[in-house]
């Protein structure tokens, strides 16, 4: 006996630009609200429940979506329906996976859509056609999407009540089905055949041809249909953007402190960006509510606050501007090779990858053990730090006695003095005047500082030599 085998190769790579979409603004999608049916508790006690409609965060839905559809289309490339094992049994149970599975790509699909705002009429022209399974219906009403529903309600979810679907049951009428099989090559013209008990006595059984390759063109146009939810998502992204470049951002003149003025930027930057470095503004805003515990470090202090309200202006220009490229907007003019950062980004810790501090990096990172609670592990850190506190006392007056924040903030501030003293980042992109360091270096010096023609070693030894000469302290 010959049999049929059936075997698919569905596209496995079309949610890859799905998320390539989501993640050129992966915050947008965030912010996404998602429709759906839900059963709430009815006012009065003892009254049963009532079903509504509720927006739910559409973060959830696009994840768990893009999940099953890569995972399902998967699954359902690795199945072989209709094999010799399969036959044996009365049912098509392969079948029956295979249909299921089916439309939880395509409930997926349209959950994609719906959560981007898909315009209907995209849908309608796959759900109101009637070329994939050529199946109109009694009075000519039905659909591919509707013959989809009738089938899987009946040989599966539904086989003893599908009552759902009028244009192939009959209106006022119900289908039950005892078994779905595979049909034998030769005998029947149809890969499977449904049997059908109409629930009308005296009435004879149905059968229903099925032919696998209708409902994989059926999926196949689902799955096309994702180039659509592509394009609203990049349109959903334009929308939001011009959104808020319009919304302004509250400038720092409009705050009675500059700390309440971080607090706002930083949710500006939550909602337009993202939440992955707002903690670098939670930092600074507390900085400018810190209070020193030795006035003499006063000054320097000052010129630190005032490199950050300089990287910030470059952040509030980038987040109202929505920029994400733009690097006239990150403060950074000068940029190390490879690395892409933000001024404001660097200044929470100056990378200074030759300088004395740098090369104690297990100690500056057990600093977070230093916590207040007086325990083994701040006692630790307290301990690991005393290694540095020499070299830090160059820049800033430090006891390793300071409040845990203020401990922090004295070892950035030494960092950020030291970084005069080198060719890095910090030393070329923060403004050579006396509003952000304590001496200014020549004309010469700065266009030595940032020409490409000499080596950096050269830069390095000629901008050291100068800072040692007007009496700067520097590392050896």
């Amino acid at each position: 006996m010959q049999i049929t085998t059936f075997s698919f190769d569905f596209d496995e790579t079309r949610t890859k630009e799905v998320r390539k979409a989501i993640d050129e603004r992966s915050n947008f999608a965030i912010q996404t609200e998602n429709t759906v049916s839900v059963k709430e508790m009815r006012d009065k006690p003892n009254s049963g429940y009532k079903r509504t409609s509720k927006k739910v965060w559409g973060y959830d839905a696009i994840y768990a979506s893009l999940n099953r559809i890569e995972d399902t289309l998967h699954y359902i490339n690795s199945l072989e329906l209709g094999s010799e094992d399969a036959r044996k049994q009365r049912s098509a149970f392969d079948f029956f996976d295979f249909i299921n599975n089916m439309y939880v790509i395509i409930h997926c699909i349209q959950t994609l859509g719906h959560v981007f705002n898909v315009n209907q009429d995209e849908y309608k022209r796959i759900e109101l056609a009637t070329d994939c399974f050529n199946q109109p219906g009694i009075t000519g009403n039905g659909n591919d999407n509707d013959f989809f529903e009738y089938v899987r309600s009946l040989v599966s979810v539904h086989p003893v009540e599908t009552g759902m679907h009028p244009e192939y049951h009959g209106y006022g009428k119900i289908h039950c089905s005892p078994f779905a099989v595979w049909t034998i090559d030769g005998l029947r013209d149809a890969d499977l055949s449904v049997h059908i008990y109409t629930a009308e006595r005296g009435e004879d059984i149905e059968t229903l041809p099925l032919w696998v390759n209708q409902f994989e063109a059926y999926l196949n146009k689902w799955i096309d249909f994702i180039d659509v939810i592509v394009k609203a998502i990049k349109k959903y992204n334009e929308e939001m953007t011009l959104d808020y470049k319009q919304r302004l951002i509250l400038e720092a003149d409009e705050f009675n402190s500059y700390d309440k003025y971080i607090d706002n930027l930083r949710n500006e930057l939550v909602i337009r960006v993202g939440e992955y470095t707002d903690y670098y503004l939670k930092y600074y805003a507390r900085i400018f509510r810190m209070e020193l515990t030795e006035a003499a470090n006063k000054h320097k202090f000052d010129l630190y606050k005032n490199a950050i309200r300089y990287s910030l202006g470059f952040l509030h220009k980038r987040l109202q501007n929505m920029d994400v490229d733009d690097a006239t907007n990150t403060g950074i003019i000068w940029p190390d090779r490879g690395l892409e950062t933000e001024l404001y980004i660097e200044l929470w810790k100056p990378r200074n990858v030759k300088s004395e501090i740098s090369q104690y990096g297990y100690e500056l990172e057990k600093m977070s053990y230093i916590d207040g609670s007086g325990g083994y592990n701040e006692q630790y850190g307290r301990r690991l730090l005393d290694k540095i506190k020499p070299i830090i006392n160059k820049y800033v007056i430090f006891k390793n006695e300071e409040p845990p924040f203020e401990t922090q903030v004295l070892v950035s501030m030494a960092m950020y003095f030291e970084s005069f003293g080198y060719q890095n980042l910090i030393n070329r992109n923060i403004p050579n005047t006396l509003e952000f360091r304590e001496v200014v270096i020549s004309d010469d010096e700065w266009e030595l500082l940032i020409k490409n023609e000499t080596t950096q070693k050269d830069r390095e030894n000629k901008l050291r030599k100068f800072l040692k000469d007007n009496e700067i302290n520097v590392s050896k």
